[in-house]
């Protein structure tokens, strides 16, 4: 289980963002951008030992969605801290060779400075149960959303930071990735 220090869900901090603008003098400016990592957007797991055929998939798992919300908080008159929840969808489909009947995955959330920079990376395990016959499961994991603290020392560096998601993957996933999308690096 996660400990964030903030547990709201990610359309409470939506509306909380809009509030905590209410009846003052200085405007908040738009929460940072938050997106799905491409190269890390999909993951395929093959069965241990086994080939790279469709018969050998142990599991895939897709970021099909990501909700984020942000909420900037004051001390006195001015904003100085910005708080950004994010909570990504994964649709994980098991494949002909899992017997394990779960997959199990790894999650990251990145924040970037306006350089470019991570300036911190947080990793979160997920393990996915199927039951019976089940082939797919769509998971919502916002129980509680992820959160991110950005301490502000500018309003206007808030938008000026990023929040990457993506899936962790070993060097033989991301290149699976790139090989199949036909992207080249």
């Amino acid at each position: 289980m996660r400990k964030d220090k903030l547990r709201l869900p990610v359309l409470a901090l939506c509306s909380l963002s809009l509030a905590a603008c209410a009846g003052s003098s200085e405007r908040a400016p738009a929460c940072p951008r938050a997106a799905v990592l491409n190269d890390a957007a999909t993951m395929t797991r093959f069965a241990a030992g086994g080939g790279r055929d469709p018969l050998d998939i142990d599991f895939d798992v897709e970021i099909a969605d990501l909700a984020s919300g942000c909420q900037f908080e004051k001390k006195g008159k001015s904003f100085d801290r910005l708080v950004v929840a994010v909570a990504p969808v994964f649709v994980t489909t098991r494949g002909p060779a899992n017997t394990s009947r779960k997959a199990e995955y790894v999650y990251f959330v990145s924040l970037i400075d306006p350089d470019g920079d991570i300036v911190s990376k947080q990793s979160f395990p997920v393990t996915i149960p199927f039951s019976g016959n089940q082939r797919q499961l769509t998971l919502r994991d916002d129980d509680p959303p992820v959160t991110i603290d950005i301490p502000l020392t500018r309003l206007e560096d808030a938008v000026n930071h990023e929040v990457l998601i993506g899936l962790q993957l070993t060097e033989e996933d991301l290149q699976y990735n790139r090989q199949r999308t036909g992207v080249r690096r």
